[in-house]
């Protein structure tokens, strides 16, 4: 009982820290996302103008 009690506090333990390190992923991924979108916004509007003064 005392090994199955150790081997679920591990399990947990590994689980919680696998937890951060999503959550921070996908912080990181959220942002690059975001800037991508910002980026392909700006490029857009570039070439929407460059259109009109054709």
């Amino acid at each position: 009982m005392e090994k199955a009690e150790e081997l679920m506090e591990r399990l947990g333990q590994l689980s919680r820290e696998s937890s951060v390190q999503m959550k921070k992923t996908m912080a990181r991924l959220r942002e690059d996302v975001e800037d991508m979108y910002v980026e392909a916004q700006d490029l857009h509007y570039t070439w929407k103008d460059k259109g009109k003064q054709v």
